[in-house]
């Protein structure tokens, strides 16, 4: 604010105002002196509308803390919609301009206490609170206590209070203390389960805009309203990817789920960033076609996406994933789930659309309802492919019904290309006539549109033969499990070469330090040595000095003059 603008306060306020080492916020109920960040910027509507989302969620006026309140001015923005606002701020001539402008509007419920921000846990009872805002306090923490310890307060806070409002300083901001913040922000309020960001905005120090962020333990923001959670994850199932849940976390709302990908972890690999968030590009694209083409899917409630995050919801078909049902699962449902992959598996396939992820974990089955569903329509392509090696979407297939018919895990393919490693004595008739018939299909665009038809007959078959004749066509499948097999060897043959190399590594590191100490002593040595001879040197030079000042040189003096003329004459005869 402006030394011209100052001047037009009330005297008292004037004073305190123009004590104040710095005035980087507007000052309340005088906003039409200050031309940033006021109550009708972004920022602070972004805070203002979420807290009345907030509020209206919970049906009451709301119990806040600011956590570093300067002169105040979000505090009184906050209580001037009817919350109790309590702030906390450890400059005591900031506290003194907020108390003054408390005394003028005596029907704001606010307070402020005089205290370090680290300290808050005992200069309040945090637990009375619903929401804790912080808006560009903790960068000057980090840079003095460090990151660990504010990110250790922040999930203590958590803890406690479930709904928080915090700015972040970057460490892209050409300023001193840029260099002690992570560079994943949300790593800091990582405790959190849901982070959302709501604007970004620059400050006075800086174009960098800063990222101002709604978390809650409670409620996920869809389609610009809160939607309460029962649960959330990092992993989507059980052998989800740990690497992913870096990245990924899941909410579990009424009837769907929000998925969020965004940067959580420093060490996150940019091309693991940049794939899943593709993935929701892809889920939200494909949802929104096989809407259009009126084929049953989750419908899509909402997809949003920054610089940092992707977000999207869905609805969700109802019940558990089968990878958790498979070792309970009776025969019959089985059949059930078999025949719905089957039949989805064929729709998609009649609209020129294949699922690249076909496992276990993406098939919900609704035991009451006798319902299973296909999900994860992010790995729908259009080619036949799976999303590893061998990247055959009707291998796939024969994996996924060997898994659930053998009562066995299904396989990621993570590490190892994924084949049929099982002893066909494991699997039912029927079962064994499906996979028969789709290694003997020609791969026309029906594949999976035939092989419903033949899964039909199958069941209905009393055959007692246990193993169909099988055609040339399982070469191929024995070819790709040999490949596999082959594949892991070579691996563990690398592996093996990689132990040696390292071996050999460390031996000639260790080689290379002693030749280093031998080195420096050497050198050192050498160092000393010189260092004697040049003292011997000075002493020898000190006493050719004092031998020359003395008297018996002085005498001598012409008989070495005779010496030296002699010489040289007899020299030139």
């Amino acid at each position: 604010m402006e030394a011209t603008a100052v001047q037009t306060l009330p005297v008292a306020l004037r004073a305190l105002v123009e004590a104040l080492p710095e005035v980087y916020q507007p000052i309340y109920g005088y906003e039409q002196l200050s031309s940033s960040r006021t109550s009708t910027s972004p920022r602070m509507r972004a805070l203002l509308d979420t807290v009345e989302l907030l509020s209206n969620a919970l049906g009451r006026k709301l119990r806040i803390l600011d956590l570093g309140s300067a002169q105040g001015y979000a505090a009184f923005c906050l209580a001037a919609h009817g919350h109790h606002v309590t702030g906390i701020e450890f400059l005591d001539l900031n506290v003194a301009v907020a108390e003054a402008i408390a005394a003028e509007h005596e029907d704001h419920d606010v307070s402020f206490v005089l205290g370090d921000v680290s300290d808050a846990e005992s200069l309040v009872d945090i637990a009375s609170y619903d929401v804790v805002v912080a808006l560009s306090i903790f960068h000057h923490l980090i840079h003095r206590d460090g990151h660990d310890s504010v990110a250790s307060l922040i999930g203590r806070i958590s803890a406690i209070v479930p709904h928080a409002f915090f700015e972040l300083a970057l460490a892209e901001e050409p300023l001193y203390w840029a260099e002690a913040l992570p560079k994943a922000p949300r790593s800091t309020i990582a405790s959190y389960g849901y982070a959302r960001q709501l604007v970004l905005s620059a400050t006075h120090l800086s174009d960098v805009q800063r990222p101002l962020f709604f978390c809650s333990q409670h409620y996920v923001i869809v389609a610009g309203e809160l939607h309460r959670f029962h649960r959330w994850s990092s992993k989507s199932h059980a052998q989800g990817n740990e690497v992913q849940s870096m990245a990924m976390r899941y909410f579990m709302v009424e009837g769907g789920v929000t998925k969020a990908a965004a940067r959580l972890h420093e060490s996150l690999p940019e091309s693991i960033f940049v794939s899943l968030r593709e993935d929701l590009r892809r889920e939200a694209h494909v949802l929104k076609a096989l809407e259009r083409a009126g084929v049953a899917a989750p419908a899509l409630l909402d997809f949003a996406e920054s610089p940092d995050e992707t977000v999207l919801t869905r609805t969700a078909f109802p019940g558990e994933l089968v990878s958790e049902l498979n070792g309970s699962l009776t025969v019959a449902e089985r059949q059930l789930i078999t025949t719905a992959v089957l039949k989805d598996l064929a729709t998609l396939e009649s609209h020129g659309l294949y699922h690249s992820d076909l496992r276990l974990w993406n098939v919900v089955f609704d035991r009451a309802r006798g319902q299973a569903h296909l999900i994860d329509h992010g790995s729908v392509r259009t080619k036949p492919i799976d999303v590893v090696q061998p990247h055959d979407a009707y291998l796939s297939l024969v994996v996924f019904a060997t898994a659930l018919w053998s009562v066995s895990d299904d396989q990621p393919g993570g590490d190892l290309p994924r084949s049929l490693a099982v002893d066909a004595a494991e699997l039912p008739a029927q079962v064994a006539e499906l996979i028969v018939s789709l290694l003997s299909h020609k791969r026309d665009g029906r594949v999976f549109a035939d092989l419903v038809t033949v899964w039909e007959k199958c069941k209905s078959s009393s055959s007692d033969e246990l193993w169909p004749a099988v055609p040339i066509s399982w070469d191929w499948l024995r070819a790709s499990h040999g490949l596999s097999a082959s594949l892991k060897r070579e691996l563990s043959d690398a592996w093996r070469l990689a132990e040696e190399l390292r071996d050999h590594l460390e031996i000639a590191s260790d080689g290379w330090r002693d030749a280093r100490e031998e080195t420096k002593q050497a050198v050192a040595d050498s160092e000393q040595r010189h260092s004697l001879a040049a003292r011997e040197l000075r002493a020898a030079l000190g006493e050719l000095d004092a031998m020359r000042l003395t008297l018996s040189w002085r005498l001598t003096g012409p008989i070495r003059l005779v010496r030296r003329l002699s010489k040289s004459f007899v020299g030139d005869i």
